[in-house]
């Protein structure tokens, strides 16, 4: 278990002001009161270390994470999706991105979950066109992490450097150290083509992936390493429970 948050992205994470912070905690609160929310994150759980990343795949939109305190020297981290007509926390679930991408998503998120549309509108798409060189690979870093199995994120490992290693052993000879890489993304046609390494759970997998229409689909992927990284545990929404010491543990009061 890793004894610190691992980012759902790298990237220029910049902590949120004192009142920016606040404001936030007050909608999000608003948002996991609202009926099938998350019962893991609920609103009267603290929260802290809340910092912001905008993201190049869909402008004036930002990724927002944070650690809460969901008992008495537990903490997990949580990640909310925030743009023009939406506040949605990651919950490992695709049908969200998937909808806003294609501008099917309704303007009332809980009617939404619900399974009805009403007549409140729909989020326009903010999927901006992906290149090879930046924003695709952005994008799937985003979408491979927000999508969980039963084990938790699909994350890409590009260097030695990455949270995703923490723990895990690193000597030249186990058999993935040579195939610690960036994404390697070309174009096919409309789609975009990718090939990389992939932590999923404890295990590592070469995997070559295709984006089509804001969709990721995985068209191949070998293992190359099983029991490689340190257990991560995973409770929809939260991320990398994981056990502190008093001296850690987030405070009674909000952050």
């Amino acid at each position: 278990m890793p004894d610190a948050s691992i980012p759902l992205l790298p990237g220029p994470w910049r902590a949120l002001t004192p009142g920016h912070a606040a404001g936030f905690t007050m909608r999000l609160r608003k948002l996991l009161a609202r009926p099938r929310s998350h019962d893991r994150l609920s609103p009267h759980h603290p929260i802290e270390a809340l910092r912001a990343m905008p993201l190049s795949f869909y402008p004036g939109w930002a990724l927002i994470e944070g650690e809460a305190r969901v008992a008495r020297g537990r903490i997990g981290t949580f990640d909310v999706l925030y743009g023009p007509g939406l506040m949605w926390v990651i919950d490992g679930e695709s049908r969200v991105l998937n909808d806003l991408n294609g501008g099917r998503l309704p303007a009332d998120l809980a009617e939404y979950l619900e399974g009805e549309t009403g007549d409140s509108g729909y989020v326009p798409s903010p999927l901006a066109p992906l290149d090879a060189e930046r924003s695709g690979p952005d994008y799937l870093r985003f979408y491979c992490a927000c999508v969980w199995g039963d084990e938790g994120p699909f994350m890409p490992v590009e260097s030695p450097d990455s949270p995703v290693l923490r723990g895990a052993d690193q000597q030249r000879d186990v058999p993935w150290a040579d195939k610690v890489r960036p994404i390697e993304m070309t174009r096919d046609g409309e789609d975009l083509l990718a090939t990389g390494l992939i932590a999923y759970g404890g295990s590592l997998f070469e995997a070559r992936l295709r984006i089509r229409e804001g969709g990721v689909t995985m068209e191949d992927d070998t293992l190359v390493a099983s029991d490689a990284l340190p257990v991560r545990t995973n409770a929809s929404p939260l991320r990398d429970l994981r056990d502190v010491s008093e001296e850690e543990d987030l405070p009674e009061s909000e952050g």
